[in-house]
């Protein structure tokens, strides 16, 4: 978990979730959403294969009336957004207009977008870089739905935390869930 779509100059190149203190690199201030980094590795073609599948998952868990399924996903910080490399103009973008099923507004994301229902903002991923979110956001379990095993929420977040795999980012820490 992280953040991306944002125009704002991060001090320090820091971008931070929500924190008592300084509200200089605050991720909503900074006009990112908040967002997950996948890499996809493997041949083109196998890419592709990945690509669709994540994509099939995205557009399936918005609700039939194009609402996210956590109420409280709203705000610009939670606008929908993919972010690819060269945006509408990137070769993965055609597999986005093919799988939106659900008949979404694909728009060419510019950066600090609103939240507008049934919208998504597709990023250039070079223009607009990911900033990864704290430790203690990494691995928690949804806030809807069947909880996630501790197995993941708990064990692996350890060890990957264990492993250098998530290290701190220098923000304010505060409560895994």
């Amino acid at each position: 978990m992280g953040y991306a779509g944002g125009t704002g100059d991060a001090p320090g190149g820091l971008v931070c979730y929500h924190h008592p203190g300084s509200q200089a690199n605050v991720y909503s201030h900074l006009g990112h959403a908040e967002v997950v980094s996948v890499t996809l590795d493997g041949s083109a073609k196998q890419i592709e294969t990945q690509f669709r599948v994540l994509l099939k998952d995205y557009f399936d868990s918005f609700l039939p009336t194009l609402d996210r399924p956590d109420p409280m996903d709203r705000g610009a910080e939670y606008r929908n957004v993919i972010g690819i490399p060269d945006g509408i103009n990137g070769n993965l973008f055609r597999i986005i207009s093919e799988l939106n099923l659900r008949g979404m507004k694909l728009t060419s994301g510019k950066g600090d977008e609103n939240d507008v229902r049934g919208q998504v903002h597709i990023m250039d991923s070079k223009a607009f870089p990911f900033f990864r979110g704290e430790q203690y956001h990494q691995f928690h379990s949804n806030f809807f739905g069947e909880a996630y095993p501790s197995s993941y929420s708990h064990d692996l977040w350890h060890m990957q935390i264990n492993a250098g795999k998530i290290p701190p980012t220098g923000c304010p820490s505060g409560h895994h869930w």
